[in-house]
This record gives C-alpha cells, sequence and structure tokens, in this order.
C-alpha cells in the first residue's frame, strides 16, 4: 500500500481515529490495518498534540533516478494489499460496533 514519497490514504487516517476511539491498542490497530505500529503511534500523537488529523506536505523530497524506468516490486501487489487492508479494517469496526451496541443495550 505504502510508496515512498507518498502519503496513505485520508481514508486510512480516518480509520486509526475510529479504532483507536473504539479504546484499540496502538499495536492492535497496526495489524488491524496491515500499517506500522510506528504508522498509527505518529499519526495519533499528532492529533493528540496538535489536533491535526491530515497529512502534512510532503517535504525534500526527491524522486528517485530510475523512477521512470523500473517498476517496484512491492508496487505490484499494492492493490490486493490495500483490498485485503479495506476489508479487514471493515471487519474489525464492524466487530468493535457491535460490541459497543451490545453493551449499551445491556446496561
Amino acid at each position: 500500500m505504502w510508496q515512498r514519497g507518498k502519503a496513505y490514504p485520508p481514508e486510512l487516517r480516518e480509520r486509526v481515529f475510529i479504532l483507536a476511539d473504539t479504546g484499540l491498542t496502538v499495536g492492535a490497530i497496526a495489524r488491524t490495518l496491515l500499517v506500522s505500529v510506528s504508522y498509527v503511534s505518529k499519526v495519533l500523537s499528532r492529533r493528540e498534540k496538535t489536533g491535526e488529523t491530515a497529512a502534512r506536505a510532503q517535504r525534500c523530497h526527491l524522486v528517485p533516478r530510475l523512477h521512470d524506468h523500473a517498476i517496484h516490486p512491492a508496487s505490484a501487489a499494492g492493490g490486493e494489499r490495500a483490498a485485503q487492508a479495506a476489508a479487514a479494517s471493515s471487519r474489525a469496526l464492524a466487530q468493535f460496533q457491535g460490541r459497543s451496541s451490545d453493551s449499551r443495550e445491556a446496561g
């Protein structure tokens, strides 16, 4: 899903915030969304410290010299991995929303 020099999509950030607000740990969110713990931690830390929820503009980005000549092997599998991550996060979100509605009904 991630490519050098590109931010994750805003929808992924929103899913991180939703899952964090349900009480999931940073590690659980990372496993659910198939991203690094570092990414989740940084996104949540920035929201906590500054209130920012959007990605900042890229600074000092250099295009690789072979950018136009080579296809990175990871980019070929990126679409499949993104689809898997989206499906996994949708299932997790539905599961946690179901748990929270069950606890409200019981109380």
